[in-house]
């Protein structure tokens, strides 16, 4: 069998390999240094296919142009369970199929990680908590799945709510909002005021944020005021329902979010 040299991470190794495309829950590949996880393939075009590897606490990445095409016909390669064989009816471009005899839908090997999504109310005194629940319970017509968290300084217990996190020192101010928002437990988060009413399903706003880190829509008026720098012609942001993703630009934003309001609130 011949080795074929393949440069990643800038690191040269010799993997063994043959032609056939290795799609299917191969578990080990055979590497002279030790075995290789093979945790996901991916395919760009039958003849591009791509092949992640972790081995030795890395992510390595082998593009199939980097294989030598000319290489042994088998595969270097055991499979330690029994229940994986070779399915030579299954080829494409350069690396051999194994598959599951059993009960195996074909997929990616990877379990990437999974973008939690949910609803987060953050309600103090209970007016607000009373509000927060008849939200909660029109939201749940319609979304019986998606989790919802409440952020409150009152015991609660209501089928409508998943999550109840205590606010300790509640203000009963909008600095309460401010304050907890960028605490929420999703990757995936929509906030939304105690006030608010669900008529449908609107679980497509979430995909929003595989492109943008926050959604929010525009007021239809203007407040006045003299804030230095911003034009009167400059509407502002409904802050009744936001929609953001968990990162760090997110978060450096609630943050200096928070700062303006405490600042403002001294009247600085």
């Amino acid at each position: 069998e011949s080795d074929v040299r393949i440069s990643t991470l800038a690191t040269n190794y010799n993997l063994r390999c043959s032609k056939g495309f290795v799609n299917g829950k191969v578990k080990i590949i055979h590497y002279r240094r030790g075995p290789f996880n093979l945790i996901e393939k991916t395919i760009n075009s039958s003849l591009a296919p791509r092949i992640y590897l972790w081995w030795n606490g890395k992510l390595h990445v082998f593009e199939a142009p980097k294989f030598n095409p000319k290489a042994s016909k088998k595969i270097n390669a055991f499979i330690r369970n029994n229940n994986y064989e070779h399915n030579p009816n299954k080829i494409l471009g350069f690396f051999r199929m194994f598959i599951k005899k059993a009960r195996w839908k074909p997929r990616g090997l990877v379990r990437k990680m999974k973008k939690t999504r949910g609803v987060i109310y953050i309600a103090t005194g209970e007016n607000y908590v009373n509000e927060a629940l008849a939200s909660a319970a029109s939201l749940k017509k319609h979304m019986p799945n998606l989790p919802v968290t409440l952020f409150t300084d009152i015991d609660v217990k209501s089928k409508y709510i998943d999550n109840v996190v205590k606010i300790n020192n509640p203000k009963y101010t909008f600095e309460d909002k401010v304050r907890y928002i960028s605490k929420s437990p999703y990757n995936y988060t929509l906030f939304l005021d105690t006030d608010t009413y669900i008529c449908d399903d609107f679980s497509e706003l979430f995909d929003l944020l595989d492109r943008f880190d926050i959604a929010v829509s525009k007021l239809p008026l203007r407040k006045l005021s003299n804030i230095k720098d911003i034009p009167k012609s400059f509407m502002l942001l409904d802050s009744s329902i936001i929609l953001f993703k968990k990162s760090p630009k997110t978060q450096k934003l609630f943050s200096n979010w928070l700062k303006l309001y405490l600042r403002d609130k001294k009247g600085v």
